[in-house]
């Protein structure tokens, strides 16, 4: 499991192994969900239905479970891999993504992070945000504004490649 961040001047530098248990997929929650059939170590929780941001959800809960690790490696892995998400109970549309941030150096300091779904429109028969917002510690951080949403576009895989890193994050 690996990672990358390329920081303001562009130098990649490796991300901290807790930093990789989550998906790096907030703008689309199916991935997610899909992912269960491939990685035996996700598991979902329905918590149950409730309010959350004035309607009512479906609370689910993805984390990872590393069994016949020690305890405090599976408590860790728990903890930082924990995704909550919230589908609207009409709809089962995804409304929240909520999740724990943590730095490369200290993965015991959770630093919220929430992703917003609304005004769902339908593009070609599929079913789309057109906004999305994104939280940081409470702190509105991103508002994007979907315009238009183009399925199976073919971008290729080349664009997800990432950048040679030297072990320890250094060049």
């Amino acid at each position: 499991m690996a990672g990358v961040w390329v920081g303001p001047d562009g130098t990649p530098h490796l991300m901290a192994t807790h930093n990789c248990f989550l998906d790096a997929d907030w703008f689309f929650p199916a991935f997610s969900l899909a992912a269960l059939a491939s990685d035996p170590t996700l598991v979902i929780s329905l918590v149950g239905q409730e309010v959350h941001g004035g309607q009512q959800a479906y609370h689910l809960t993805l984390l990872h479970n590393l069994s016949g690790q020690a305890p405090d490696v599976v408590s860790l892995v728990q903890r930082v891999s924990a995704v909550d998400l919230y589908l609207d109970a009409s709809s089962l549309m995804p409304v929240v993504v909520a999740f724990n941030l943590h730095a490369d150096n200290d993965a015991n300091v959770d630093l919220p992070a929430e992703i917003r779904f609304g005004a769902y429109r339908s593009f070609n028969g599929v079913s789309a945000p057109t906004r999305i917002q994104k939280y940081l510690q409470n702190s509105l951080l991103l508002d994007l504004t979907v315009a238009n949403v183009a399925v199976n576009s073919g971008v290729p895989a080349s664009a997800f490649t990432l950048p040679d890193v030297t072990v320890g994050g250094a060049q």
